[in-house]
């Protein structure tokens, strides 16, 4: 449909920036014999683009039917929004993960070489940890006591970067 009154725009800027349909010189020899059936084309393009709407209503109507053949219904799809993750957590229900916490600690801390570490990201499959890793590592007495301010939030989808920023400048306050 919108290809349709695309063309009937362009058709008709063609009428207001050249009324009689003779944009170049060669066809204006025969522009005069032409002007008085100009206004026949105009009938044909507008016959043209009903057509096409015509075309297009029936289509419409054909999926209409379909839809009621097939006993098709809409429903609202509602978008799952997971919870929001805080910084608690229970150390005796994780194992396993005190050599990797404590080689992201040793990175943040720049224990072994000193090197500036933007963003350390922890990437797996749901459920295998992700969070309760990074929960141990920032509630880790050592991190708290290393760093002048600490801030958890929730990175979770839909991800958008400017509401987390937002978020952390938040938690940050006014003094920085």
């Amino acid at each position: 449909m919108e290809d349709v009154l695309d063309g009937w725009e362009t058709a008709v800027q063609q009428l207001q920036t050249d009324p009689s349909g003779c944009a170049s010189v060669r066809k204006w020899k025969v522009c005069p014999f032409v002007s008085c059936f100009s206004s026949g084309s105009q009938v044909s393009r507008r016959y043209n683009i009903a057509t096409k709407i015509k075309e297009i209503n029936e289509e419409v109507d054909e999926i209409v039917e379909d839809k009621l053949k097939f006993e098709l219904i809409q429903r609202e799809i509602k978008q799952l929004k997971r919870p929001e993750t805080t910084t608690f957590v229970v150390v005796s229900e994780l194992i396993g993960r005190d050599a990797m916490k404590e080689e992201i600690i040793s990175i943040l801390l720049c224990e072994d070489k000193c090197r500036n570490v933007p963003t350390i990201t922890l990437v797996g499959m749901g459920g295998i940890g992700k969070t309760a890793l990074a929960q141990l590592i920032y509630k880790d007495h050592r991190i708290q006591t290393h760093f002048s301010k600490t801030i958890w939030v929730c990175a979770s989808d839909p991800f958008d970067q400017t509401q987390i920023a937002m978020a952390i400048l938040d938690h940050l306050g006014p003094d920085y």
